[in-house]
C-alpha cells in the first residue's frame, strides 16, 4: 500500500539488483476524467465567447444559419445561402456603383480596420 506523498515531494526509487545511484522521480497523480472533461468544456466555452466577441458579424451569420438549419432543415439552408449569393452577384453585375458604395467599400473598410487596426486611416477629402 502506498503512503501519501505531499505535492512537490520527491520519491526515491532504487534500481533492484544494482548498487547504482537512486533515481529521483516526482510522484504521478492521476486526474479524474470528469475533471479533465470539465476543464476542456470550460476552455471550449471561453473560446466560443471570445470568438463571438471578436467577430460579431460572423457570429450573427453562424447563429442565423443554425436557426434556419434547425427550423427548416439543410436543404432550406442551402437555398437561403444560394439565394443570398445570387442576389449579391446580380446586384454587383447590374449596378456596380451601388454595390461598391453599399457592400464592397464598407466590407473592405471593415476588414482593413480589423487587420491593420489603428495603422489604417481614411484618406483626407
Amino acid at each position: 500500500m502506498k503512503s501519501w506523498v505531499a505535492p512537490g515531494e520527491q520519491v526515491e526509487k532504487v534500481r533492484r539488483g544494482s548498487f547504482g545511484r537512486p533515481e529521483w522521480r516526482p510522484p504521478v497523480y492521476e486526474t479524474p476524467l470528469t475533471v479533465i472533461l470539465a476543464v476542456q468544456l470550460a476552455r471550449l466555452l471561453g473560446w466560443v465567447v471570445r470568438a463571438c466577441w471578436r467577430h460579431p458579424r460572423a457570429a450573427v451569420l453562424v447563429v442565423a444559419a443554425l436557426v434556419i438549419w434547425a427550423s427548416f432543415g439543410s436543404l432550406e439552408l442551402l437555398v437561403a445561402v444560394s439565394l443570398a449569393t445570387v442576389v449579391l452577384l446580380a446586384w454587383k453585375r447590374l449596378n456596380p456603383d451601388s454595390y461598391a458604395r453599399r457592400v464592397a467599400s464598407p466590407a473592405r473598410s471593415w476588414w482593413r480596420g480589423r487587420v491593420y487596426g489603428v495603422r489604417w486611416c481614411a484618406l483626407p477629402d
